[in-house]
């Protein structure tokens, strides 16, 4: 299964934080996860599988 899931196309890179709050005091730490928007764009337009599915008008 894991070979499968290796032989998937990459996509842009996932950013983990570890946030701390002063004053407020968490039974767990706080994560912040993220992507960075311009790269999923990069990716989403540069992929040829939405190459007939987009549409650039606004509604």
């Amino acid at each position: 299964l894991f070979t499968f899931i290796d032989a998937l196309p990459k996509g842009p890179k996932w950013c983990c934080m570890m946030i701390q709050t002063e004053g407020y005091i968490t039974t767990h730490p706080i994560h912040l996860i993220w992507c960075d928007a311009l790269e999923v764009m990069h990716h989403i337009f540069g992929n040829p599988a939405f190459t007939n599915n987009m549409e650039f008008d606004p509604y």
